[in-house]
């Protein structure tokens, strides 16, 4: 494989799992193994110490290692990632573990990797992993913009990836209008209007919503934050619960972008549906408990009635709110629950 395949490759691997820093210093590290080949980018980086020494450097290694050799055995880098990892040198870890994976890279291609070396009329040979056998150029044709399609739609469910790289206002509007675009044809319900909230959520903000609810008792055109669990918490200051019989959102807006969305949805009241009031107390919370547990309360509608930072309590009140809206709180140290009907 060559080099841009192996950088895209080991990136769309681990930016779910390192996020984009640690990633990207993982997929600069996969270009260690092909030192052992003169015409590699690892070993371009050799040419100034080539001017310094005089010397070919680049075929020297060639010559002595061999292309898919010792360097291409992944026991070594396995070896020396886990055991930076677990002397508390995670960092570091990320250099061996991009090397490691471009070795179980190169054991997808025909040619596949050595794990092993036996003596044979004199000569030690190797013992070669391969996986499947497909020629490297098939992968160099497929996988660069697999990758890259991959990593934008990674971006485009996950906000929080985006600005790991502190983009520019230009890249930034760019991607809330893709964005938009994008997500447009499936908020088409109340459930779909949740979930994409959820993820916008992460990176803490809420988008604003002007709709139309339906109730019972008629209907309210209100404008405010669209919260994951469907409340509204309206311009007003007043907090307006999911609606019983129907939606339709006239305009979703974005931090960067505003666009129209005309959705429409009516379905029958659930059977198992609750609506409360509740008072929820929580004790000797640390300062980073209570303030996440506050946070994800005001989300789901409740207000703050008692806050101490030094004893950690923390009290909460909520009227019309249902007990799929409590579930998402943390096990409080009492609660008191009464049932209310909307009016």
């Amino acid at each position: 494989m060559r080099a841009k395949t192996h950088l895209l490759l080991t990136y769309l691997l681990t930016v779910p799992l390192l996020g984009v820093h640690h990633a990207t210093v993982t997929a600069l590290a996969t270009i260690l193994p092909d030192l052992d080949h003169p015409h590699s980018l690892a070993a371009s980086t050799l040419h100034p110490l080539e001017l310094l020494t005089g010397r070919d450097l680049r075929h020297a290694l060639a010559r002595r290692l061999r292309h898919r050799g010792p360097l291409h055995c992944p026991w070594p880098w396995a070896t020396l990632a886990y055991t930076l990892w677990t002397t508390g040198h995670p960092n570091a870890a990320l250099i061996p573990l991009g090397a490691l994976l471009h070795c179980l890279e190169d054991a997808l291609t025909t040619m596949g990797v050595p794990i092993a070396w036996h003596r044979k009329n004199g000569e030690w040979r190797s013992i070669r992993l391969s996986l499947a056998r497909i020629p490297s150029n098939h992968w160099d044709t497929v996988l660069p913009p697999l990758a890259l399609a991959v990593t934008w739609a990674t971006l485009l469910l996950n906000p929080t990836e985006l600005y790991e790289l502190h983009p520019t206002p230009e890249l930034e509007r760019a991607y809330w209008h893709a964005r938009a675009t994008l997500f447009r044809p499936f908020l088409h319900t109340t459930e779909s209007l949740n979930q994409e909230t959820l993820r916008v959520s992460n990176y803490n903000r809420l988008p604003h919503v002007r709709a139309a609810l339906h109730y019972d008792h008629g209907t309210r055109e209100v404008t405010g934050l669209w919260t994951p669990t469907g409340w509204v918490h309206g311009d007003d200051g007043r907090w307006y619960p999911p609606p019983k019989h129907g939606l339709r959102a006239l305009e979703l807006s974005y931090p960067r972008a505003r666009y129209r969305v005309i959705t429409t949805h009516d379905w029958p009241p659930p059977r198992d549906a609750l609506t409360l009031h509740a008072l929820l107390a929580y004790e000797r919370l640390t300062p980073e408990e209570l303030e996440r547990t506050a946070r994800r309360a005001v989300l789901l509608g409740l207000t703050l009635r008692h806050t101490d930072r030094r004893t950690g309590r923390l009290v909460l009140e909520g009227r019309w709110i249902t007990g799929a809206a409590l579930s998402r709180l943390p096990r409080p140290a009492w609660v008191r629950l009464r049932l209310l009907t909307i009016p």
